[in-house]
């Protein structure tokens, strides 16, 4: 499971443990006794932003986490970009 923190950019992991077999489920149960159902903090970084040019205009698109959640079995991260003049130009 887990849980995205936007201001502090913080993705929470909580571990989920499961037996395929009867064999495993000693392992299973000492496994979810010594996680104890606690959620684990990622950090995640800002992304770097990227310049490009455009004829003769520089600019910088800024790009930041907006989300990150699970759909249909799979990591989504939205991205929000904002594009941003710079002042180096030839």
């Amino acid at each position: 499971m887990i849980r995205y923190d936007k201001e502090k950019q913080i993705l929470y992991l909580k571990s989920k443990i499961t037996s395929r077999a009867d064999k495993d489920v000693v392992l299973s149960r000492l496994m979810e006794t010594l996680t104890d159902d606690r959620e684990y903090p990622i950090e995640i970084q800002r992304l770097k932003s990227f310049v490009t040019r455009i004829v003769k205009i520089q600019i910088m698109l800024k790009m930041d986490i907006s989300d990150v959640y699970i759909l249909n079995y799979q990591l989504i991260v939205e991205i929000k970009s904002k594009a941003v003049k710079t002042d180096q130009q030839q």
